[in-house]
């Protein structure tokens, strides 16, 4: 393949045959930055085929912008914030509902600096310990090789308001 330069900016790759065929056609030389320069009076045009090689691809990607535009305008236009709020929460809810214990951004901090002080020391992995009390769930943490353990619950997400 080889890229073709008009002078009004249009470029295009041809293959080969197509090169050798246009540079005899024409009486034109290519020079090294791909633009064309006449040999003779005769002037450099491409034919349809070769235009239609550059211009179909473009009409292509513009046809799929433009699908694409008027999908999402209708997405768009059908969205309800109230429905997809009451969606989110149903699925908060659910996930909630269907797990022992959800880690606070504190807790999952303390299980990081826990994680890494006994992977340096012993190479050791970690068991979590749950425990349910009538106000929250109790945490805590103990590494499988030394037994040391440790609680890293996080009180003040203990009161969830009730809705």
């Amino acid at each position: 393949m080889k890229e073709i330069k008009s002078l009004e900016g249009i470029s295009i790759l041809v293959d080969d045959e197509d090169y050798d065929l246009l540079t005899t056609i024409y009486d034109i030389h290519i020079n090294q930055h791909g633009y064309p320069i006449c040999k003779s009076k005769k002037e450099f045009r491409i034919n349809k085929i070769q235009k239609d090689k550059v211009i179909r691809p473009l009409e292509d990607y513009i046809d799929k912008l433009v699908s694409q535009n008027t999908m999402l305008r209708l997405k768009l236009n059908n969205f309800n914030k109230e429905e997809e709020i009451k969606k989110l929460n149903n699925e908060l809810t659910e996930l909630r509902s269907n797990s022992i214990h959800c880690l606070t951004i504190k807790e999952k901090n303390l299980v990081e600096k826990f994680r890494n002080e006994h992977w340096e020391s012993c190479k050791g992995n970690i068991r979590y310990i749950i425990e349910g009390t009538g106000l929250g769930n109790g945490v805590s943490l103990q590494c499988t090789k030394c037994s040391k353990s440790e609680n890293i619950t996080d009180y003040d997400k203990w009161w969830y308001p009730i809705n």
